[in-house]
């Protein structure tokens, strides 16, 4: 019997199938502040529709510090 387990392709996917399964767990903890994973999602897609909105798309490189 073979298991076809489908591997995630990209951290978005990742990310994504966490939202799915414990959108309220603490997915970053800092001194001052705890992100759950929901929380986080939002805060990519922000930054994502900032980028989008910049001309940024699909295959292009972007450097973050």
């Amino acid at each position: 019997m073979s298991v076809n387990i489908h591997r995630p392709s990209s951290v978005g996917e990742v990310l994504a199938r966490r939202v799915e399964a414990t959108p309220d767990a603490r997915a970053l903890v800092f001194p001052d502040e705890e992100v759950t994973y929901a929380q986080l999602w939002d805060r990519v897609a922000g930054t994502a529709r900032g980028l989008e909105q910049l001309g940024v798309g699909p295959g292009q490189l972007v450097g973050v510090l």
